[in-house]
């Protein structure tokens, strides 16, 4: 076979193999919240500039249909991905299962309209006055908490559902059309009809604008497809206001279905770019706390019960945080609520405060892995720390939050590695003579928590000791002040905090042993997916991170053992230094 032969035949295998199914785009669409213009340009820059097709996307942009909801569109499934404002919390609140993506406008376009010579320049003149209101798409979320923070709500309008029309505002069938600075403002320009403008932002109120999202099935069933399609349009976004000249003639050649002129587009586009501010926010990025301003807006005007938002409404992007593998993120996808074992008596580490709200260290880094996985995890209230154990072990509850390494527990656990360590010492009173180590409690009777890996460390290696089980620390404390054990041994953390929680100023630091509480997180032994997204979770706190959490807790005292030499000073003192370091 000569070679034109053969290189024809690789030629035709090789378009037979790269047209074949298996290498198929996948085909979703994407809902626009109106039809086609230049606040739509990252998606157009997407897709035409191939970020989509790098992704193995085929994208269809689909104009709005104002007879439905643009967020309907998606949650019944005429497309799978879409566009819409900070309204889109709303149908979250009422139970739809809507996922914010990426926020594109950190500002809000939204404004009332008005015409010069009504005299109707700020929102206390529209009270009795036809207002529109949009009844299909979920309310427009600015304008909403604007009426209410200055007319308690828009009981006192006269509303209209929203008709799309301009001319309405000009035949005197509305009083104030709700519209957008970055559009309507130019056609009232071009027509010579002088305007008045009633914005949300003079009025203390500064919503979100546009943003992309999905449902809670596109997630879970192509979460590495939901990523993607973040990822190319973002990277559309950023082409489309770096050039925006070329959108705006891709937009008159393309998607010009409203007639824009060339001005009107450019007009828009520089207002685009004031509601995005790229250079001073991360595209793409959101505070929770703005989003739960507008939770407590909706709320206020009755239109829902719930004043939070679970967590599940938001979007985390695991492989730009985290590196997480293929595997780990559709493993998230499908396991988006974690149930936490906790020890309700192990204050500062974590604890049940007196309202009965678990609270500590372990709990701030629990918050933090919250926000880097986006999963909510649930705490397994009402048990004690030996129940906590056997839910762990029977595989009830999924993981623990901070415990220590034993050969019993790696028989049903996995451990990351530990984010904690704190030295274990010996408690006395202080009229007791000073210990020193452990050899030294031989035949004496000493308290320990049941349950916790100390007692397994002294009863495997220090058989002479007597110990005496008890279920807290404050009353193992107890135990050593009314004399009914010689010592105590624990962690210098907790322990230091009960004494002073507790004032318990008599009992003192009576000696050391050889063993730390090295405080890992732990998951159920099925699940070794979830011990590896929880290390890569763990390992993208910085020292910074988690020396604040620490300190946050770190309000201690214990008293130095007295009648010994310099020399034991400087090493208690050191130890406990390399401790909080550690």
């Amino acid at each position: 076979m000569n070679s034109f032969y053969r290189n024809s035949i690789f030629f035709l295998l090789f378009l037979i193999f790269f047209s074949s199914p298996l290498y198929a785009q996948e085909k979703v669409s994407i809902q626009l919240k109106w039809f086609h213009q230049f606040q739509f340009a990252g998606y157009y820059a997407a897709k035409e500039k191939g970020f989509y097709a790098e992704e193995g996307l085929d994208v269809e942009l689909r104009e709005r249909n104002p007879a439905t909801s643009h967020i309907d569109d998606v949650l019944e499934g005429r497309a799978q991905y879409g566009v819409a404002d900070a309204g889109l919390i709303l149908p979250r609140m009422q139970g739809q299962p809507v996922v914010l993506l990426a926020q594109i406008f950190q500002h809000s376009p939204l404004i009332f309209i008005t015409l010069k010579e009504s005299g109707i320049r700020t929102p206390y003149d529209l009270v009795g006055k036809r207002v529109t209101v949009d009844v299909k798409g979920h309310r427009f979320a600015a304008l909403d908490a604007m009426l209410l923070s200055t007319l308690g709500g828009i009981e006192n309008l006269a509303s209209i559902e929203m008709s799309f029309r301009h001319q309405d505002l000009i035949e005197d069938k509305l009083d104030a059309y709700a519209g957008y600075s970055t559009d309507q403002p130019f056609w009232f320009k071009q027509q010579n009809i002088p305007i008045n403008i009633i914005d949300p932002r003079d009025f203390g109120v500064d919503f979100y604008g546009d943003n992309l999202f999905t449902t809670e099935q596109e997630l879970k069933q192509h979460p590495l497809r939901v990523e993607k399609m973040r990822q190319a349009t973002l990277k559309g976004w950023y082409y489309a206001l770096e050039h925006p000249d070329e959108i705006v003639s891709l937009i008159l050649e393309k998607y010009n279905s409203q007639k824009f002129t060339r001005d009107h587009l450019e007009f828009e586009a520089s207002e685009t770019k004031k509601m995005i501010v790229p250079n001073f926010v991360e595209l793409g990025s959101y505070e929770i706390s703005r989003y739960q301003k507008i939770v407590e807006t909706y709320a206020q005007m009755g239109w829902s019960k719930s004043i939070s938002i679970d967590k599940q409404f938001y979007y985390s992007s695991y492989k730009k945080r985290l590196s997480l593998s293929d595997k780990e993120q559709a493993w998230l996808a499908e396991h988006p609520t974690l149930t936490v074992a906790l020890d309700p008596d192990w204050a500062p580490i974590e604890y049940q405060n007196e309202e009965g709200v678990y609270q500590g260290i372990s709990l701030d880094y629990l918050q933090r892995l919250e926000d880097l996985l986006g999963v909510r995890i649930d705490i397994a209230e009402g048990l004690s720390w030996k129940q906590a154990v056997e839910s762990v072990k029977s595989k009830k509850v999924d993981f623990f939050a901070s415990v220590s390494v034993t050969p019993e527990r790696e028989k049903y656990a996995l451990f990351t590695e530990p984010y904690i360590s704190m030295p274990i010492h010996i408690f006395a009173r202080d009229d007791v003579s000073y210990i020193g180590n452990l050899d030294n409690l031989s035949g004496k009777r000493v308290a320990v928590v049941d349950g916790y890996a100390v007692h397994d460390w002294i009863a495997k290696n220090y058989p002479a000791i007597t110990l005496v089980s008890m279920k807290k620390i404050p009353d193992a404390l107890r135990a050593v002040d009314n004399g009914a054990v010689s010592a105590f041994v624990g962690n210098l953390v907790t322990t230091t905090y009960y004494i002073s929680k507790l004032q318990m100023s008599h009992i003192r630091l009576a000696g050391d042993t050889p063993y730390f509480n090295q405080q890992a997180m732990a998951v159920r032994d099925d699940w070794p997916e979830l011990r590896s997204i929880m290390q890569k979770a763990l390992n993208t706190l910085t020292a910074e991170e988690r020396q604040t959490i620490f300190n946050r807790w770190m309000s201690l005292r214990f008293e130095r053992a007295i009648d010994y030499t310099l020399l034991w000073q400087i090493f208690a003192i050191s130890l406990l230094i390399i401790s909080i370091i550690l």
